[in-house]
């Protein structure tokens, strides 16, 4: 996962209220080094709109999320990355 350049690592760190999410090129760098994102529609919207920019800057074409089950809190966000072409792996 981590040595494939053209592939976009976002880690959400799940919460019932917010996600704190850090996003990666590959294993080079760190694009977003922290974000905190509303576990609500309009916070996802947010959080994809700057997963595509990030993938505008790097030139990725793959987006994988990695996130922790919590409670019932993972579910919506986890669907709806995946609705968006993301690959959503459980941690």
């Amino acid at each position: 996962m981590r040595t494939n350049r053209a592939r976009l690592l976002v880690g959400l760190d799940v919460a019932q209220a917010e996600h704190v999410v850090q996003v990666r090129h590959a294993h080079t760098r760190i694009v977003v080094p922290s974000l905190t994102v509303p576990n609500t529609t309009r916070g996802f919207t947010q959080l994809w709109a700057r997963l595509q920019q990030a993938q505008r800057a790097t030139g990725c074409r793959e987006v994988v999320c990695g996130l922790e089950p919590t409670g019932t809190y993972h579910q919506a966000v986890a669907a709806f990355l995946e609705a968006q072409g993301a690959d959503v792996v459980l941690i």
